[in-house]
C-alpha cells in the first residue's frame, strides 16, 4: 500500500480523487490535469487510460498589435517556463497560434500562459483563429478574435489592481502608499498599439531609447486634462506600455478616478481608481 501510495503523491499536478478497485489490486485516479491513471497497488506501475486533458479561456479581448495578453486554464503545460529573449515561438511542444502563425511565448505554467501579439499583425477588422498547440491529443482550446489597432487596458495584479508607480519609482500607488498632488505616476497599460520608431516583436524595450505613441493619448481626472509627459513602450519590458501623468494641484481624497484614451475613439478608453493622499 506505500507504493501507491507514493505513486499518487507523485504526480506534480496533484491527485483530485482516487479509489481501490480488484479487492485492492488496483488504484485508479484522476490527477489535476485530468488524466485518468490506473496504478498497480502491489509494484506502484502506473497507466494512463486517459491523457491530460488541456482547457483554457482566452482573457484576450481582442489581438492588439505588440501587446503582451493571456490564456488561463487547465493542464496548460507540463511544469513553469519563463522564455528567453529574443521570444520563442514554442516552449516544451506548446504554442500559441493566430490563423497558424505562432506568436512569441513570454511564459508557460499549468494555469497561464503569456504570449505577445506580433506587431507585425497590422491588419485591423481582421477575424482570426487563435488556438493553443499543445501536445495532448484533445483539442479544447480555441476562439476568434479580431484584430484591432488599439483598445487600452490598464495592466494589473493578481487581485485585479491596476499597477501604477511612483514617480521616484520607488514602489507601487496603493492605500497605503497613495498618489500625491503634482506627482507624476506611471501607469502600465496594454493595447495602445504602433509606436514611433518601430519595435520589433519579442525583444525587450531598450531603456536608453524612447518608443513613444504613434497616436494621440489622452488622460483626465473629470473634466480636467492632465499633462502625459510621455506614453509608450515601458523601458525594460515586453509588450507592456507606460503612461507618465502628471497630477494637478489638488486631488479628491481618499481617491479619483482616471480615466485614459485616444481622444478620437470615445469608444476605446480604460480607467481605474487611483488611491489618493488625505488633504492636508
Amino acid at each position: 500500500m506505500s507504493q501507491v501510495h507514493s505513486q499518487l503523491t507523485a504526480f506534480p499536478e496533484g491527485v483530485a480523487e482516487a479509489l481501490l478497485a480488484g479487492f485492492g489490486k488496483w488504484a485508479f485516479a484522476v490527477t489535476g490535469h485530468g488524466r485518468l491513471v490506473k496504478v498497480n497497488v502491489e509494484s506502484g506501475s502506473a497507466e494512463d487510460l486517459i491523457v491530460k486533458t488541456v482547457t483554457c479561456t482566452f482573457q484576450t479581448p481582442a489581438l492588439i498589435p505588440g501587446s503582451i495578453f493571456s490564456l488561463y486554464g487547465n493542464a496548460l503545460a507540463d511544469s513553469p517556463r519563463v522564455a528567453p529573449v529574443p521570444l520563442p515561438p514554442e516552449l516544451d511542444g506548446v504554442r500559441v497560434l493566430a490563423d497558424g502563425e505562432p506568436m512569441p511565448l513570454l511564459s508557460i505554467s499549468p494555469a497561464r500562459i503569456w504570449f505577445q501579439v506580433p506587431f507585425q499583425l497590422t491588419d485591423p477588422g481582421r477575424l482570426v483563429r487563435v488556438e493553443l498547440e499543445h501536445p495532448s491529443p484533445f483539442d479544447a482550446c480555441a476562439a476568434q478574435r479580431w484584430v484591432v489597432r488599439r483598445q487600452p487596458y490598464f495592466f494589473t495584479d493578481p487581485s485585479g489592481d491596476a499597477v501604477i508607480a511612483h514617480g521616484d519609482f520607488h514602489g507601487l500607488v496603493a492605500a497605503n502608499d497613495p498618489a500625491r498632488p503634482r506627482e507624476v505616476i506611471h501607469a502600465y497599460m496594454v493595447g495602445l498599439g504602433p509606436v514611433m520608431p518601430e519595435m520589433p516583436t519579442g525583444v525587450t524595450t531598450p531603456t536608453d531609447r524612447l518608443f513613444r505613441l504613434e497616436d494621440d493619448f489622452g488622460c483626465r481626472l473629470g473634466n480636467q486634462t492632465l499633462e502625459i509627459p510621455f506614453a509608450g513602450l515601458a523601458p525594460g519590458f515586453i509588450g507592456v506600455y507606460q503612461v507618465s501623468v502628471r497630477l494637478p494641484d489638488t486631488l479628491p481624497s481618499p481617491r479619483f478616478y482616471l480615466d485614459c484614451g485616444f481622444p478620437d475613439d470615445r469608444s476605446h478608453r480604460a480607467g481605474v481608481w487611483v488611491p489618493t493622499a488625505p488633504a492636508p
